[in-house]
């Protein structure tokens, strides 16, 4: 365990700290992250000021926190996150364009497949960075971000555009409109995936999707997505949802449903599942919300029913 023994304050952070002892003195807490030699060298710390007055004026508590290790790991993830996801882009990117090149070029039939499987492979890689790029996104989202919106429009919206890019498959929507909830438009993107996740994973001759909601008494909506695929395997679910440890056997294969948990619950909602009868149901339990004024006004409370 490091002694916190501060030896030296450092020149780059005394105005940050004079300008702390300024509002304490008024009586704020406030709070800056600074660096200290220890007894175990310079340390990260979280430095807060904690007023409280006596009879002769304003004193206050400083209370250091040793935050390197998670300042480390942050700094150690941005490293690799933006390195490897510069790099694979780029790379990705050649792969992509030279596999396309064999496929469409080479004449033995054979050979263009193997082309046309890695086209299709280095797809779902360069996929795969772009939904890195998202989740670094949605975790630095904090809850009080979230808005009103009509879940119902970006459900329609959602499976018009996967109607039009699988012809072949069966989508229903029957959910009330509007659906005002909790969120911001990042809810279509959670959307899209559970609809994509249903129809390519689907193993029947004629995928079929049909998406509902239930409002109770309960201050959730839950919106249900009932395919009639494989469904999710229960380790890659309990792996998303933590009730599975991340192992080198155990880790999922896509970071879809992650994408779909954390900006749910970026909005306060959650995921599960239910399967039964042959069939998965992923529910979505979403917060429901009041519209203002205006998008109040503008709506007729309608039921939205597609088959």
């Amino acid at each position: 365990m490091t002694d916190v023994i501060i030896r030296r304050f450092e020149p780059s952070d005394t105005d940050a700290v004079l300008a702390l002892d300024e509002r304490a003195m008024g009586g704020d807490q406030a709070r800056v992250e600074v660096q200290r030699e220890t007894s175990d060298g310079y340390r990260d710390f979280l430095l807060r000021y904690i007023p409280y007055p006596r009879e002769d004026g304003m004193y206050a508590f400083a209370v250091y926190t040793d935050i390197t290790d998670q300042k480390e790991r942050e700094r150690y993830l941005q490293v690799m996150h933006r390195v490897l996801r510069h790099n694979l882009r780029n790379d990705i990117n050649v792969v992509l364009a030279l596999a396309r090149r064999l496929r469409e070029h080479v004449a033995d039939e054979a050979l263009a497949d193997h082309a046309a499987t890695l086209e299709s492979n280095a797809q779902d890689i360069a996929s795969l960075s772009e939904k890195t790029k998202e989740i670094e996104r949605v975790i630095g989202r904090r809850s009080d971000e979230a808005g009103t919106v009509d879940a119902a429009a970006y459900l329609r919206e959602t499976v018009a555009a996967f109607r039009e890019s699988h012809p072949d498959a069966s989508l229903a929507l029957d959910v009330p409109e509007p659906l005002w909830v909790r969120g911001t438009e990042d809810l279509g993107r959670a959307f899209e995936e559970l609809v994509e996740n249903a129809l390519e994973h689907s193993d029947a001759d004629a995928p079929a999707l049909r998406i509902d909601a239930e409002r109770g008494d309960s201050d959730l909506v839950r919106l249900r997505f009932r395919d009639n695929g494989p469904g999710i395997p229960a380790v890659e679910w309990g792996v998303v949802t933590g009730e599975t440890d991340i192992t080198q056997l155990n880790h999922g294969s896509g970071l879809g449903l992650w994408l779909v948990r954390w900006l749910v619950e970026a909005f306060g909602g959650e995921i599960s599942r239910d399967e039964r009868d042959d069939e998965t149901t992923v529910v979505v339990s979403l917060r429901r919300a009041r519209p203002s004024g205006t998008q109040a006004e503008s709506v007729s409370g309608q039921t939205a029913s597609e088959n």
